[in-house]
């Protein structure tokens, strides 16, 4: 359900949004919130992976998270593309701020929780939810595992995970290369580790999700798509991933024996099976139609974060 807002109450949040500090570029109509790239770079182009991935995903009727929300753009656009029930998750109050004013502007009904990744079993309860995006995420856990292992817990079996994340584009095993040192390969202090393509696509596995479809944008973003399946379901899985199927992890991060009862697929979502295995993404000359992100920047409000950060 859209709420109609009245014209002075229009007004008010479009002050409220020329005061913020934005994450996402957001298209509000006649005004767009600043977002965090600079002019002449593409908005929201760490993103544009996903919103590809999204054109083959049926949300009718799908309850959705967005982890790692922030100001909501996609938590928004999930709404917009379909979905039943929304909820964006964050692990800050004050990220909440801009996302509250967006969603009335914009009129939609979603959810805002504030969750750490290592409670979302805790907060939405395992099998769970149908589709969850988790964007932005991995690259900022100290146990990076976390963005794959605790959502997964949380999809129902057939669930579609959609993760973008910041990786190490020159590396082709499969490592997790460690961030907080000299000469950092990512100069961002909130970058913990960086996974490799591999590492992405074999944590996957390992946690009984089946790639379906990867996802580049230069120069160092990836996004994967991939569905909750039963252990023996998973495409390509490498020897050891077999056996670890088999004989259960020492820690017991991954419940591989409920796991196995996941053969029949229970969740309110599909995937058309018709998107590109592998494709990179030319974030100039990509042409995202994902209302709400803005086609046009033409009268952007707001202060970027990337002021308070010093960063694109």
């Amino acid at each position: 359900m859209t709420t109609i807002l009245s014209p002075k109450r229009v007004e008010e949040l479009k002050r409220q949004v020329a005061k913020l500090r934005w994450f996402h570029a957001i298209d509000f109509g006649e005004f767009q919130s600043a977002g965090r790239h600079k002019e002449g770079v593409p908005p929201n182009n760490t993103l544009f992976g996903a919103m590809d991935l999204l054109k083959h995903i049926d949300l009718s009727g799908s309850t959705c998270l967005d982890i790692g929300s922030a100001h909501g753009l996609m938590t928004f656009g999930l709404k917009m593309h379909g979905a039943a029930h929304v909820t964006g998750v964050d692990n800050s109050e004050r990220i909440g701020v801009p996302f509250m004013v967006a969603r009335e502007l914009l009129g939609l009904d979603v959810d805002y929780v504030y969750s750490p990744a290592s409670e979302l079993v805790n907060t939405f309860g395992p099998r769970s939810v149908d589709f969850i995006l988790a964007a932005g995420l991995m690259y900022h856990l100290a146990n990076p595992g976390d963005a794959i292992y605790n959502t997964r817990r949380v999809l129902k079996p057939g669930g579609l995970l959609l993760l973008e994340t910041a990786y190490a584009a020159d590396r082709e095993d499969a490592v997790l290369v460690f961030n907080c040192v000299p000469r950092a390969p990512y100069d961002e202090p909130y970058t913990y580790f960086l996974p490799s393509k591999a590492a992405v696509l074999d944590m996957m596995r390992l946690a009984c999700l089946d790639v379906l479809a990867v996802r580049v944008t230069a120069p160092n973003r990836l996004t994967v798509l991939a569905r909750a399946v039963a252990p023996e379901q998973v495409k390509n899985r490498a020897g050891l991933t077999v056996q670890a199927h088999d004989i259960g992890t020492q820690d017991r991060v991954i419940p591989f024996t409920e796991y196995r009862e996941d053969r029949e697929w229970t969740a309110q979502v599909s995937y058309d099976g018709l998107a590109e295995p592998f494709k990179k993404i030319n974030i100039r000359e990509y042409e995202p139609d994902f209302p709400p992100h803005p086609k046009a920047m033409t009268n952007p409000l707001g202060v970027s974060v990337r002021a308070k950060w010093g960063k694109e």
